[in-house]
C-alpha cells in the first residue's frame, strides 16, 4: 500500500521539513545558525527519503496540493544550494544533535522553540 502512495507520503515530508526550514528562517537571527539546523532538517529528510529531490511533486511545485510552495521561496538560498547530506546510523543521533543545537541558538524573542 506504501508503494502507490510512496510520493504522496514523500512529498508531505518534505513540504513539513521545509515548513520548518521557512520557520527557522524567520525566528533565527544569525545566517550560521540557520545552515546548521537547515542542514539537519535535510538529514532528516534525506535519511527517511534519500531521493527526494527527485519526487515528482516538488518538481511541479506542488501544484496538484494546492499549497504554498515555500521550497521553491528558499532553495535558492546559498546553504540549500551547498547542502551535503551527512549520513546517521540512527534516527535518533540526528535529533539529539537537532536538539543541542537548538538548545544553544538564542531564537528572536518572539520565539519560543525551534522544533
Amino acid at each position: 500500500m506504501l508503494e502507490e502512495y510512496y510520493s504522496e507520503v514523500e512529498q508531505i515530508f518534505i513540504k513539513n521539513i521545509f515548513q520548518r526550514i521557512d520557520y527557522i528562517n524567520s525566528n533565527v537571527e544569525h545566517t550560521y545558525e540557520k545552515e546548521i539546523l537547515t542542514d539537519l532538517l535535510l538529514d532528516y529528510l534525506t535519511y527517511h527519503f534519500p531521493n527526494w529531490q527527485e519526487n515528482v511533486y516538488l518538481s511541479s511545485n506542488f501544484k496538484d496540493f494546492e499549497i504554498i510552495d515555500i521550497y521553491s521561496a528558499i532553495k535558492n538560498k546559498k546553504y540549500i544550494k551547498e547542502y551535503t547530506p551527512t549520513t546517521y546510523a540512527k534516527e535518533k543521533d540526528i535529533f539529539k544533535k537537532y536538539d543541542t543545537v537548538s538548545r544553544v541558538i538564542s531564537p528572536k524573542k518572539r520565539t519560543r522553540s525551534l522544533w
